[in-house]
């Protein structure tokens, strides 16, 4: 180019004949710069770069040529000098003018790297071009866990499966499409390495976390009950170690419609939430009312009744556990009741009334018929009619009541306290 500067080298882009110069690659751009008496590389066209630097990083005029873009870099530009990273969701495997090409269906890239598979059991959903994992969904029954930067697809637990298959604890917040949000229960945590586990569940329910793919809060079914969801757990373990187990069966003397629901056979008996044991709380009877006796074997909470005095018997007091009139075991309970006497006819329970002939008088004002089921304290009275002047049930054949019939005698008095 300028007799000054002499004779220089041939760049590797292009081939010299001593006086001309010409570019190996079409639609390279070249400057001849007269001042250094050299030509300049100054543009490539698209998908290649000017490469003119040694490895060290100097120019050299020598090494000036166009080359494909490396593996992962493109230029897409029409003219192009250097080449930039692959974008998001494409990559290129090899040096070439090519552009990078988009991660291909169930795979993913940062542009950085080469296209990663999606993790087992996930997909893009027949999408491409995804440049993060987080762009692999889960399958259904399945939900995502990241833990390092690593994610898997773990089995959904029973308890968090909504009706359409798909899983609760892929969503935030947790939850299933629709109406059927209500269908997961329970305090699910996410924990350090990004899998779900669930921590605590409603009264009416036991919590259920082993196996992990059965983790759910069990709902009690029609007859059993339950009042504490941690019920029947190993307690010393952190989180507490909860397997697969039942309900509290429903003792003879109440029902359980599920869930929570203990209702007492016998209303006016009363019942008290006791714990057995660490891990155990169980519906206890401790008093059942006049006519009734309490029945409780401490080691079968399942027998737990009031168990009523049979025809012929009767009991005005109150059964208490541990107090008065009491038993271990129901064919024992006709004991604890008091035998009817003269005068009297016992129907079962505390009812009693007057046979023809007779009348009764209790201090509570109370006609033939005795029920004293919410409990009160006083006397019941046993008269005999003079001629039998008495109809039964203590009405008097003239009219009167039996307070103005003479009697004969007073049979007997009974006394009760309650």
């Amino acid at each position: 180019l300028s007799p000054e500067v002499g004779c220089r080298p041939c760049p590797l882009g292009a081939v010299c004949d001593g006086s001309t110069m010409m570019s190996l690659v079409a639609g390279s751009e070249w400057e001849a710069d007269m001042e250094s008496g050299v030509y300049l590389l100054r543009s490539c066209p698209t998908g290649m770069f000017v490469r003119n630097t040694t490895l060290e990083g100097t120019f050299s005029e020598e090494v000036q040529q166009c080359r494909g873009c490396p593996v992962g870099m493109e230029c897409t530009d029409v003219k192009c000098q250097i080449c930039s990273p692959c974008r998001g969701g494409t990559w290129k495997n090899r040096e070439s003018l090519e552009h990078c090409s988009v991660c291909p269906e169930n795979s993913y890239g940062d542009g950085g790297v080469p296209c990663k598979t999606c993790p087992p059991r996930s997909s893009t959903i027949q999408q491409v071009g995804k440049s993060a994992v987080e762009d692999c969904q889960c399958d259904d029954m399945f939900y995502a866990a990241m833990s390092l930067g690593e994610m898997t697809c773990e089995t959904c637990p029973e308890g968090a499966v909504c009706p359409d298959r798909s899983c609760a604890l892929a969503n935030s917040p947790i939850s299933c499409p629709g109406e059927a949000s209500s269908t997961v229960i329970g305090e699910w945590e996410r924990q350090d390495n990004g899998k779900f586990w669930l921590h605590d569940c409603p009264v009416g329910t036991i919590l259920v976390n082993s196996p992990v793919d059965r983790m759910r809060c069990h709902v009690c079914e029609p007859l059993t009950y339950s009042k504490n969801p941690l019920d029947g757990c190993e307690l010393e373990s952190d989180p507490p170690f909860c397997p697969e187990r039942s309900c509290h069966n429903a003792p003879v003397g109440a029902t359980a419609s599920g869930g929570s629901s203990f209702e007492p056979v016998m209303p006016d008996s009363v019942w008290t939430l006791t714990s057995l044991g660490p891990a155990t709380t169980m519906m206890r009877i401790i008093q059942c009312p006049p006519g009734w006796i309490l029945v409780r074997d401490d080691a079968r909470p399942q027998l737990d009744q009031c168990v009523a005095c049979r025809a012929g018997k009767y009991q005005l007091s109150v059964s208490t556990y541990q107090g008065s009139l009491w038993t271990s075991r129901a064919e024992d309970a006709a004991e604890e009741c008091l035998d009817c006497q003269e005068g009297m006819e016992c129907l079962g329970g505390n009812e009693i009334v007057a046979k023809r002939g007779y009348w009764i008088r209790t201090t509570s004002a109370r006609r033939a018929a005795i029920n004293t089921s919410t409990g009160s304290e006083g006397v019941v009275e046993v008269f005999k009619c003079i001629n039998t002047a008495c109809e039964n049930g203590g009405k008097c054949r003239e009219g009167g009541n039996s307070h103005t019939i003479p009697s004969e005698r007073q049979l007997f008095q009974v006394v009760w306290n309650l």
